[in-house]
């Protein structure tokens, strides 16, 4: 019996190392992902793993960075710069060039910046390149989605680089006239004589006609418009207005169910002058309209 306990304990004893052997074991790997494990290889991990989105995110934090610095050093440095060579404001067509020139420049920054970021995603790229793979594709969203964008940027260009206007222009286009208070990239904001913003796509002054009376060396006609309620002696107005100066001139020019519209027209004057002519032309048309007519209620 002593022999038989002694040879099992022999067993036992030697079977035990093997037993507790895959304890350790597990131990062991536990220990390599417990706590203990230093923080360094856990950012490395997680860097590595999410590289491609921390790089987009950074270029789009960049992008965005980048535009802010360009504008300000734009609209700080540059353009005091530029009015302290030119002794003074801006010029029209140099105030014009710097808009432009500020607006390529955001472009060209915001392509960037995107372009990097869709650049570390494969995924996106390769769905892109499938996507885009047929070149009647590409050339049909090109065509018609950004026809029109694609067209006023490059008008926008063309306005930068030969100018038919430039801001603080008088300018007259598809029966309307205004005062060009902004070139942008792809839009014109003109601001007209009742203090209303348009904003015209610049491919309307590139391919549409444009009177700009405000060129050097350019007399301007002034135009005032005199509206007469119905029940007026229109010809008796046009004479009595027509009397009010040297070279003014008066004609129908619109007859609607609101009244009669005459435009009364004198001798070219500089840009400068057109608005005061303009407004000193109506209120001495109505005036001698209101003193012709015997009737006071008549009058405009």
């Amino acid at each position: 019996m002593a022999r038989h306990a002694t040879a099992s304990e022999t067993r036992a004893s030697a079977e035990s190392p093997q037993r507790e052997t895959p304890g350790r074991e597990i131990a062991g790997v536990v220990g390599v992902a417990s706590p203990a494990m230093p923080v360094s290889i856990l950012a490395e991990s997680w860097v590595s793993r999410y590289d491609n989105v921390i790089v987009a995110l950074l270029a789009i934090i960049l992008t965005f960075v980048a535009l802010r610095i360009v504008d300000r050093w734009i609209s700080r440095q540059l353009l005091h710069t530029a009015a302290r060579v030119a002794g003074g404001d801006l010029s029209p067509s140099v105030d014009t060039r710097l808009r432009v020139m500020r607006r390529l420049i955001d472009v060209a920054i915001v392509l960037i910046g995107v372009s990097v970021a869709i650049s570390q995603f494969a995924r996106l790229g390769s769905l892109a390149s499938t996507l885009l793979a047929s070149t009647a594709l590409v050339a049909a969203v090109i065509g018609f989605a950004a026809r029109q964008p694609v067209a006023n940027a490059v008008a926008g260009v063309v306005l930068a680089s030969s100018q038919p206007i430039r801001v603080g222009d008088l300018v007259s286009f598809q029966g309307l006239s205004g005062v060009v208070e902004d070139v942008r990239l792809t839009s014109t904001v003109v601001r007209t004589s009742a203090g209303a913003h348009l904003i015209v796509p610049n491919e309307t002054f590139v391919s549409g006609i444009v009177r700009n009376d405000s060129l050097p060396g350019t007399p301007v006609t002034p135009e005032a418009d005199v509206w007469l309620p119905h029940g007026v002696d229109v010809p008796r107005a046009v004479a009595a207005a027509s009397g009010i100066g040297d070279g003014v001139k008066v004609a129908v020019a619109e007859t609607s169910p609101e009244g009669v519209r005459l435009q009364v027209t004198a001798a070219p004057v500089p840009a400068s002058e057109r608005a005061a002519r303009e407004a000193a032309l109506r209120l001495a048309a109505l005036g001698a309209i209101g003193t012709a007519e015997p009737d006071p209620g008549s009058s405009a």
